[in-house]
């Protein structure tokens, strides 16, 4: 059962990216403390890709921490065994999802194996949107490595948390 509903995906991702510079930092700084098993493995997953791609990526990454906090979730810290698992699971997915010949901008989180449809729709979609303000083209390679490593962030923070069911939808 997804911990985080899709009105805070929503009114999350509307917040973020209403932000600042300075309380994005403020709140990547804070992320930091949050997961930080999940901020090193995200960096050290991403750091070949192109510097406008880890950008993208970690932006993803905090407002998907975001949505658990805002969700009321409690959250302990990401073991590395938990991130590599999901990790290799996340991984397997996409390459499976790549060799088929899905296309990013069509794929539908309610069909993929995530107990967090609402968060992973809204990587999809972070990951595949090209706003005119601020665009970054993803190549085909990037999508996919950046995929599985949000992917891997969405389920490491699904098991690693607890909620009442009264937050959930």
């Amino acid at each position: 059962m997804a911990f985080v509903p899709q009105h805070v995906v929503e009114a999350t991702w509307m917040k973020a990216a209403t932000m600042d510079t300075k309380t994005a930092r403020a709140l990547q700084k804070k992320s930091g403390k949050f997961q930080p098993e999940l901020i090193g493995f995200t960096i050290g997953w991403t750091h070949k890709l192109r510097p406008d791609a880890v950008g993208l990526a970690l932006y993803i990454m905090v407002v998907v921490f975001e949505m658990f906090r805002a969700a009321g979730v409690k959250t302990r810290k990401a073991s590395e065994h938990s991130v590599m698992e999901h990790w290799k699971q996340s991984a397997e997915l996409a390459a499976h999802l790549e060799t088929t010949g899905a296309v990013p901008n069509t794929l539908s989180a309610l069909s993929l194996p995530t107990e967090e449809p609402h968060v992973l729709q809204y990587v999809i979609d972070a990951l595949t949107e090209v706003p005119e303000d601020d665009p970054v083209e993803l190549t085909a390679n990037e999508f996919w490595h950046l995929f599985a490593t949000l992917k891997t962030i969405v389920d490491t923070l699904h098991d690693a948390s607890t909620t009442s069911s009264a937050l959930r939808d």
